[in-house]
């Protein structure tokens, strides 16, 4: 964590073509919290969720993350048809043990249940992240279905970071 904090200190007060910050890893792990399913006559549902997760300390090889261990919280609302994930929007505050962190958007379309797509826009941080934007995609890989009470899955991906 120190580490990111130092490199984001050196990078607010280069000039704006420096700025970018370069794509890195992101990963972890989500469970989700049913808050209201609506169910519908073809098989479906509708349904607004908490997400509970935490983003990874390292990228796999031993490198620290830009958002390592910090904690995911999400209020979103998907609808589910049939095994297949047809949308899935969520915003999510990601934070560190002070409270310093970023919000990010979740966007879901058309995909099946167990593996799907995730776009991801991160901004409107506080603390040393107020001025860190990005933007990636996330695999989110589901191994408990729909119906479960709290389906839990993985994500992994990239997210291209700048400083504005």
């Amino acid at each position: 964590m120190r580490a990111a904090l130092a490199l984001l200190a050196c990078l607010a007060t280069l000039p704006a073509q420096a700025r970018e910050l370069g794509t890195m890893q992101i990963s972890g792990q989500m469970t989700l919290d049913w808050i209201a399913v609506e169910p519908d006559a073809g098989g479906g549902f509708t349904a607004r969720y908490r997400v509970f997760g935490s983003i990874d300390d390292s990228d796999g090889t031993g490198q620290e993350m830009l958002m390592a261990g910090f904690d995911l919280r999400c209020v979103g609302t998907m609808r589910v048809t049939h095994g297949r994930l047809e949308t899935d929007e969520a915003s999510c505050r990601l934070a560190n043990g002070y409270g310093h962190g970023l919000w990010l958007d979740i966007r879901s379309t058309d995909q099946p249940w167990e593996a799907h797509l995730l776009r991801l826009s991160f901004g409107d941080g506080a603390g040393p992240y107020a001025r860190v934007r990005g933007t990636g995609e996330a695999m989110r890989v589901m191994h408990a279905m729909p119906h479960y009470a709290a389906p839990w899955g993985f994500f992994n991906g990239e997210v291209r970071w700048r400083l504005e």
